[in-house]
């Protein structure tokens, strides 16, 4: 119930498909907040474009921690393209389907609170049942988490960034 947010990007290189991070839509814009050094109360029915900005940052750092991990799991390297953000104003209903896609349920922490949040990545990214459980642990946001399937250039060259150069705004 409830608006939602999806940040959606395409899986690459030795695993591919369609990969999402849904995230509650107060959950969301409340991250973002907190992502742009503002309190997370106060946030509008849909987010900002400074918002939007903040999202798309939270799901390439995420993106970068789970193409580690799921880079040792399968012993292969796996990259993820620059995520899309996509507002659901009707909740979950109007969420797009995966069919190739398997959903792993995530309870993100920050402080005191907790966020359910949906993980869709493609089902020939999951390890075998007989696989370790491996947690993945984010480092925190604005480092830079270390490289161990590639080196730093090699997975910079498979990914399309648009950029976007600002002169003379404050904030």
């Amino acid at each position: 119930p409830g608006p939602v947010a999806s940040l959606q990007c395409r899986v690459s290189r030795s695993v591919s498909g369609a990969a999402a991070l849904v995230l509650p839509g107060a959950a969301a814009i409340g991250l973002a907040r907190l992502l742009l050094g503002e309190a997370p109360e106060g946030a509008g029915p849909a987010p900002s474009a400074d918002e939007e900005d903040a999202l798309r940052e939270l799901a390439n750092q995420a993106a970068s921690g789970l193409s580690t991990a799921l880079g040792e799991i399968l012993g292969k390297p796996v990259g993820f393209e620059a995520p899309t953000l996509a507002w659901h104003a009707a909740g979950g209903a109007d969420l797009p389907s995966w069919p190739d896609g398997i959903e792993i349920a995530m309870s993100l922490s920050l402080g005191d609170a907790t966020i359910d949040a949906s993980l869709i990545v493609p089902r020939a990214a999951v390890a075998p049942a007989q696989a370790p459980v491996v947690e993945a642990t984010l480092p925190p946001l604005g480092q830079t988490p270390p490289r161990k399937n590639g080196n730093g250039m090699e997975m910079l060259l498979d990914i399309s960034l648009p950029v976007t150069v600002e002169l003379g705004r404050t904030r």
